[in-house]
């Protein structure tokens, strides 16, 4: 129902700074009422945040080449037993259809980046 994102850069003398913001409201799933009690899930997922920001540097004039370092869902929220009946593939209440959410936590990484002219 709600949803916001913003994100912000900023460059100066080589070096880049980008954030960015993600504000994801809920959402109806569909039902799982006629499931067994362990393989019942809720009718909305929660609202959550996620996060991203990156810091890179460029350096050399005729071949130019980034830096980067950044991270990817800072809060690490992840939505648990995303797949029900997952231990059981060919089980009749195996559904994986149900994602509404990051299943992967944070994610850091580094780079480097090499253009050609």
């Amino acid at each position: 129902m709600n949803r916001a994102f913003a994100n912000l850069a900023y460059g100066y003398r080589g070096w880049k700074f980008d954030y960015t913001f993600n504000l994801i409201g809920q959402k109806r799933i569909p039902g799982t009422a006629t499931n067994p009690p362990a393989y019942l899930r809720r009718t909305q997922s929660p609202a959550y945040v996620l996060m991203n920001a990156q810091v890179s540097k460029t350096l050399g004039k005729k071949y130019p080449m980034d830096f980067y370092i950044g991270a990817e869902n800072l809060y690490n929220f992840k939505q648990r037993d995303a797949i029900i009946a997952g231990d059981q593939p060919f089980s009749p209440y195996f559904d994986a259809s149900l994602v509404w959410g990051p299943v992967t936590g944070r994610m850091i990484y580094l780079g480097w980046r090499f253009r050609l002219k």
